[in-house]
């Protein structure tokens, strides 16, 4: 195992128990109302499932998958979705555009501060997924994950959204 595997395994171990206690996995995956039970099964039953899965995405993932599960990571603040500010951050570290355009951030900005009324609201995947694919240079079909900017993500995440108690702490170490 290299390197940046080791820190991908350890940057997920305690980010993959996050998402089993929250059900973060479904959380954003549709436009549910906030009285509709979500029943979703969580797809996997280990961190080494999951681990598997999440280096499958970084090799193998479309846009539109990548874009899916920085979706998860990203959006941490509001419980109904994605904010602008962390949608902003998203679009900065994965949007590859090999755009000429100095501007291009600026621009796409200016673009979500007009579809995007409050900067605290949180959007659904699919409403932000629309968004994206309506951008005049269709973002959506430019979002690859950046693996350091990812890993800083979910090291940051972890640090401020994953203070467990230690005997949770222990069944993670037994994973």
């Amino acid at each position: 195992m290299d390197g940046s595997q080791h820190r991908l395994r350890v940057a997920l171990k305690p980010h993959f128990h996050r998402l089993l206690q929250q059900a973060d996995l479904i959380r954003h995956t549709s436009d549910y109302s906030s009285t509709k039970e979500m029943t979703t099964a969580n797809p996997f039953s280990t961190f080494k499932e999951y681990c598997a899965s999440v280096e499958i995405l970084l090799q193998h993932g479309t846009s539109r998958q990548h874009f899916q599960y920085l979706f998860v990571v990203y959006a941490v603040t509001n419980p109904d979705g994605i904010t602008r500010s962390e949608l902003l951050a998203l679009i900065q570290d994965h949007v590859d555009m090999n755009n000429e355009d100095a501007r291009f951030f600026e621009k796409t900005y200016t673009w979500l501060k007009k579809h995007f009324a409050s900067t605290t609201a949180g959007q659904s995947y699919d409403a932000i997924a629309t968004l994206l694919a309506s951008h005049p240079q269709k973002l959506l079909d430019h979002v690859h994950i950046n693996v350091d900017r990812f890993l800083g993500k979910v090291e940051a995440n972890n640090t401020v959204h994953c203070l467990l108690p230690d005997d949770f702490v222990t069944l993670i170490q037994q994973d």
